[in-house]
């Protein structure tokens, strides 16, 4: 049973905040509007329990990314504040700017700080990339998918305890692929989860989602399909030309 249910419309700003994380001289002209019909949030206890998206948002912002210095991280981030140890979210990118080194991160955050704890699986323009950072100021590790996805592409990311997989797919009527393992990252149990875009180009390039959906216990399913409890050698060092 559920205390309440708020149907917000049709600003989905009324429950996400913007932040610069990390402003370098690629921050700017950040944007973000919607043409989403309307927001559900789901609250129980008096704490969200689910996050349904309807409609579309498109966002615009620069910022040298996550991988420009693996210390501290670049990018525009639009973000809601998450209270549960245990919940899964998944968002379909329906356009990407193919342009340079521009990046869509959809990412869960212990703060705003540059140098914060994260996990994050990106939508590059050489395919799609997960990188994580487990302590404060340490270095971000990464590996990208090496294949070039055209078109759209679903993101997905399951967080038990300190437990997070991340997951990607093409088609909707795929099943999702898991890649890179079981990461271990300590993180408190009230979190950021949310979009974060970069690109050094000028103007800064712009990434159109939809679908974005978040639950947490009740809603929260049985723990996705396996996916290896060891993971491939990640990189920690040497750049990629896609940041």
């Amino acid at each position: 049973d559920y205390n309440r249910m708020r149907v917000l419309y049709p600003d989905i700003s009324l429950e996400f905040k913007e932040d610069l994380v990390g402003n370098d001289s690629f921050s700017n002209e950040i944007s973000y509007s919607s043409s989403a019909s309307s927001v559900l949030l789901y609250i129980n206890d008096n704490s969200v329990s689910q996050i349904k998206q309807v409609g579309s948002i498109t966002m615009k912002g620069g910022g040298s990314g996550l991988l420009h210095d693996l210390n501290q991280d670049y990018f525009y981030f639009v973000h809601h504040n998450a209270v549960s140890s245990n919940f899964e979210m998944e968002v379909y990118l329906e356009y990407h700017d193919y342009t340079n080194d521009a990046g869509f991160h959809f990412m869960v955050r212990e703060s705003v700080s540059p140098d914060s704890k994260y996990i994050s699986v990106s939508k590059m323009p050489n395919g799609v990339r997960v990188s994580f950072r487990s302590e404060p100021g340490e270095a971000t590790v990464y590996d990208t998918v090496g294949q070039q996805l055209e078109g759209g592409c679903w993101l997905k990311i399951h967080r038990i305890g300190d437990i997070f997989e991340t997951y990607y797919k093409v088609n909707e009527s795929n099943d999702y692929i898991g890649y890179f393992g079981r990461q271990m990252i300590s993180m408190k149990s009230s979190v950021l989860i949310g979009f974060g875009v970069s690109g050094t180009n000028e103007p800064p390039p712009s990434f159109t989602f939809s679908h974005f959906l978040y639950s947490s216990e009740p809603f929260l399913s049985s723990t996705p399909s396996a996916v290896p409890s060891t993971m491939p050698s990640l990189a920690s060092s040497a750049l990629p030309s896609n940041q």
